[in-house]
This record gives C-alpha cells, sequence and structure tokens, in this order.
C-alpha cells in the first residue's frame, strides 16, 4: 500500500495549481489584453446552438453557479484555457470581443427567449442601430460583476499533465469525439502538425473515396481515418500490445510524437499520402470502387470500415515507399483489395472481440505484408 501512496503523492507533484474568483469584466480585460488564449480554432469544433448560449447567459443573469474555468500559465504567464472555451467564447461574443483565428471580430450574439426570461428575446448587449434593443445598464453591470472560479495550472507543471488534465475535462461526458478532443490536443501542441492533418483531410481523392455520414464528417471521422494511417505508416507499434489497453490512448499519444518529431517530414508523408489516394482513386476506371467497403458477392457494400482503410492505405504506402512495382498494376491492387476478407488474419483480426489496439497492430503489420507481395494469408 505505501507504493501506492508514494506513486499517488509523485503524481501530484506534477500539476502545480491555483485557484482564483475573477469576475466576468476581469476575464474580458484579459482577453483584450491577449493575455487569455481561448484557441479561436477551437470554436468550430464545440457546437453549441444560439439556444444554448443564450441559456448560458441566462445561468449568469440568474445567479446560477457556473462550473470552473480551467487554464494552463506558460512561460510567458498567459493563460492557455484547457477547458471552458464554449464558455468563454459565448461570454466574449456577446459582448462583442470575440475574435476568429484570422484576428476578426465575431458577429455578435443575439439573445433568444427562455422559458424562465422570454424578456430576452432578441436583446444585445450594444447596439449598433436604433432598431436593436439591449440590456439594461444595471443588468449589464451585475453581469459583468458576476464571478467565475479559475483554476491555474502553473507553468512549473509538466507539459504532459497538462494534455492529462485536458482529455480527463474534454472526454466522458463532454459532446466532443474522441477525435475532436484529439485535434484540440494537436492545436495545442503543435498548431503547424494539426493545419498539416488537416490539409490532407481535403485532399479530393481521399474525400471521395470515404463516403461517410454527415454525423461522421461532423465528429471529424476523416481526421481519426488520417490520424490511423499517419501513425501506422510512422510509428513503431511493436510493443503497443503491452502498453495500450484501448486504442484511443494509443492514438492520442502517438499523434503527438509524431507531431513534435523532426524527423516527420510534411513534403514527403504529403506525397505519399496524395499519391496512395490517387492509386486508389483511379481504381474507378477498372470498376473497382467503394474499396473501403466490404468485398462480398462480387461488390463492395456497407459502410467504410476502419480496418480495411488501414490495411489497404497502409499497405500501399508502404509499396510506394519501397518502390515496389505493384503500385503501377492497378489490376493487381484492385485483385489484393477483392481477395483481402478473405485472408484468415483480416478476418481473425475484424471479428467482434477483438481488442482495439491488438488488431491495429496487426493489420498495420499485415498491410504492408500483404501489400508488398510476400503475405501467404496466414
Amino acid at each position: 500500500m505505501n507504493n501506492l501512496s508514494d506513486k499517488i503523492k509523485e503524481l501530484k507533484k506534477e500539476i502545480v495549481s491555483d485557484s482564483y474568483s475573477m469576475s466576468i469584466g476581469e476575464l474580458i480585460s484579459l482577453y483584450n489584453d491577449e493575455e487569455l488564449d481561448i484557441h479561436p480554432r477551437f470554436q468550430r469544433l464545440f457546437r453549441w446552438s444560439s439556444y444554448q448560449k443564450t441559456r448560458f447567459i441566462e445561468s449568469i443573469l440568474l445567479n446560477i453557479p457556473i462550473p470552473p474555468i480551467f487554464v494552463s500559465q506558460n512561460e510567458e504567464g498567459v493563460w492557455d484555457v484547457i477547458d471552458g472555451v464554449q464558455r468563454l467564447s459565448t461570454i466574449f461574443q456577446f459582448v462583442g470581443k470575440l475574435k476568429d483565428q484570422y484576428g476578426n471580430t465575431v458577429d455578435k450574439l443575439v439573445l433568444e427567449g427562455t422559458k424562465a426570461l422570454p424578456e430576452l428575446e432578441g436583446l444585445y448587449w450594444e447596439a449598433d442601430s436604433p432598431f436593436e434593443s439591449v440590456l439594461p445598464k444595471d443588468v449589464k453591470l451585475d453581469f459583468k460583476r458576476s464571478r467565475i472560479v479559475v483554476n491555474i495550472v502553473k507553468k512549473e507543471s509538466d507539459t504532459s499533465a497538462k494534455y492529462e488534465l485536458f482529455q480527463r475535462l474534454n472526454t466522458g461526458g463532454s459532446n466532443l469525439s474522441d477525435q475532436e478532443v484529439r485535434n484540440c490536443l494537436m492545436i495545442m501542441s503543435k498548431p503547424s502538425f494539426y493545419d498539416f492533418v488537416e490539409k490532407l483531410s481535403l485532399n479530393e481523392d481521399f474525400i471521395e473515396t470515404t463516403p461517410i455520414s454527415n454525423r461522421l464528417v461532423d465528429e471529424q471521422y476523416r481526421m481519426e481515418l488520417i490520424t490511423r494511417y499517419l501513425i501506422a505508416a510512422n510509428c513503431d507499434l511493436s510493443n503497443v500490445r503491452k502498453e495500450y489497453k484501448d486504442l484511443a490512448p494509443l492514438l492520442d499519444e502517438k499523434i503527438l510524437e509524431l507531431g513534435d518529431s523532426n524527423q516527420f517530414n510534411y513534403e514527403i508523408q504529403e506525397y505519399i499520402f496524395n499519391s496512395v489516394f490517387k492509386i486508389i482513386k483511379s481504381l474507378d476506371q477498372i470498376n473497382c470502387e467503394d474499396v473501403f467497403k466490404k468485398y462480398m458477392n462480387g461488390r463492395f457494400s456497407g459502410p467504410v470500415l476502419s480496418a480495411a482503410f488501414l490495411t489497404i492505405t497502409v499497405g500501399i504506402a508502404n509499396a510506394l515507399q519501397n518502390s515496389d512495382g505493384i503500385t503501377e498494376d492497378f489490376t493487381k491492387i484492385a485483385e489484393l483489395i477483392k481477395g483481402l476478407h478473405e485472408q484468415n488474419i483480416f478476418y481473425t483480426y475484424t471479428r467482434a472481440g477483438i481488442r482495439a489496439v491488438d488488431r491495429f497492430e496487426t493489420l498495420t503489420s499485415f498491410g504492408k505484408e500483404y501489400f508488398s507481395g510476400k503475405s501467404k494469408g496466414l
């Protein structure tokens, strides 16, 4: 038991924190002075409707307790928001101060009527014309004086502890998908790497060959597919079965490692990715479409399968990197893809009950071997 106590004490030391009760007016001033970074690019990952924003403003007006904001203090003393981006964005939009990632002021928020306060309908913070109605002055003063608890993770804390805290606060009960949280982690860690992954996700061949539902588009599923591909194509996965019980933390940690790696060549990786999907899209010309779906009874059908996506893309990417002539033989590639679902390894590791981590590691290795022409399909 002493070992457990010592371990808890050790981990506690990784996060140095403090807590303040701050007025909304003070938070607005910090934001105006660029001493509070709410990551403008996060804003589109959060999906509060106008009514949800109004309900939050109403909670402040009615003095209903607001959950604490969590921030991390960087080397320059600036507060980097870990949890509370949507809440703070709503406040700053309402008072007309919110900026987008390009520094442009976001359209101001007009309130909607609620069950408790139908009088809020159509009200602004400030009027730009005689036809706009605003909150009474005394209500605005009370709003700015309302207080929110801010929990600060100080600069002495380990960087990884900051990311761990972000994940814990933004998963589980959050409306964000695992990949949306992962996107935020990439933005916080290395914005240029996030921009690179996002650029890949806009490749037209990639989009056309991964037909998915609007819900999955909203949940950034294409970004997750690219995340899986980049990790499988570039990371050592030999010990992941022992190190990870679930796939989500593996993807979180490995994609951040790639973003921090000096060995990751953006130009080469983009060229390989684009080449892979140019090949896959070109298979349409020989009546081999929807290759990431299940092939059965002479046709591809059903939803896009992440297992098929992983095996095929990593296999072709590996063949390209090794200058394997198979990448010029579209007929051969089509035959291999159609025969994929009949391979014992693929069948075994796509069945229910297989750990996602085991599936990820095995199919990555199998895909590289299978599309090199060396696999016996065992």
